[in-house]
């Protein structure tokens, strides 16, 4: 029997997942772009924004191993909600909802195995930015189909096929995050239940509102926080390699219903777990504002380059259509 370990999608999307060790860490300042008016902090009633993301993938396979995929999609969705915190009060708060859908395939040494579909639906549950959008719960339900080796002999140990969900709920002074992973395939893996204590006094965002939050950070400097590496099952730091890149970018997508081509300033960046054995950092590329008090595109995200495991390639998230906030 191989030995198995807690397995990250291969296209490794909305988690972080890579090696690296905690350090301390400054607290992020954080503002609600998502909104076209300014200084939205606590009245976040009446939210709703919906986004839609093409994923294509271009491979760095070789010859004896590669994969390939058809292109995919990448649904989200913001909504505000009442939120029960662990102690069994109530907050108003946000709702994230995220659908991850992928075609692909396989090809060892010149034979190319069965058609798989990847998917990946999660939810999380947390706080305005007056509260550095503090987690209260996230789901996360995964079926993947991931390389396991660089040199596969054949094509039927090209991959594994994983099916899990992954729970993280924190308490309400968030010094604890309680974490279960349930597996469904492989039938040899064992489920995990553990609480880890979260310590430091830099902010912690939780893996599935990382995306989302960066849409929030300032571009004049460089942004960290604390994380649970879902791999790992230990806190982390992660961090921008470097302040964000001023640009402008043009890009067709539809926005409220409307497709045309829109040019518009862009921060880019690369974001990963800092120390030893960081592994590849994702590149992230968001809408900026235009100027004060003018924020058209809310800060969205406009693109992302995510490395797959085992180094076959990469995903690219493009948005194609964007339903925002009236407010």
């Amino acid at each position: 029997m191989k030995k198995r370990s807690f397995a990250c999608l291969a296209l490794a999307l909305p988690v972080l997942a890579f090696a690296g060790c905690a350090s301390a860490v400054s607290r992020l300042t954080l503002s609600a772009n998502w909104y076209a008016m300014p200084n939205i902090t606590t009245n976040i009633t009446g939210t709703e924004e919906s986004l839609l993301y093409t994923v294509t993938f271009e491979s760095d396979g070789r010859e004896d191993f590669s994969a390939d995929y058809d292109e995919g999609s990448y649904a989200v969705r913001l909504t505000n909600t009442e939120i029960t915190l662990a102690d069994g009060s109530k907050a108003q708060g946000y709702r994230l909802t995220s659908e991850l859908t992928i075609t692909g395939r396989f090809t060892v040494n010149g034979e190319t195995g069965e058609d798989f579909t990847d998917t990946v639906t999660s939810e999380a549950l947390f706080l305005d930015v007056s509260h550095e959008l503090q987690p209260v719960k996230s789901v996360k339900h995964v079926v993947t189909h991931s390389p396991v080796t660089t040199t596969p002999d054949s094509i039927d140990e090209a991959c594994v096929a994983y099916e899990y969900t992954y729970t993280a709920a924190y308490d309400n002074d968030l010094t604890t995050a309680d974490i279960t992973v349930e597996y469904a395939q492989p039938e040899d893996m064992t489920d995990v239940q553990r609480t880890i204590k979260l310590s430091g006094d830099g902010s912690y965002l939780d893996n599935e509102v990382i995306l989302f939050a960066m849409r929030g950070v300032s571009t004049a400097d460089v942004s960290a926080f604390r994380t649970v590496n879902p791999v790992t099952l230990a806190q982390m730091s992660c961090s921008m390699s470097a302040a964000p890149a001023l640009s402008t970018a043009t890009m067709t997508f539809s926005v409220n219903g409307t497709s045309q081509e829109r040019t518009m300033d862009t921060y880019a960046f690369s974001l990963g777990y800092t120390g030893s054995n960081a592994g590849q950092p994702q590149s992230l590329t968001y809408a900026a504002k235009a100027a004060e008090g003018e924020n058209t595109y809310r800060n969205v995200l406009l693109q992302m380059d995510v490395p797959m495991l085992q180094s076959l390639g990469t995903f690219r998230y493009r948005l194609a259509e964007a339903v925002f906030n009236d407010k």
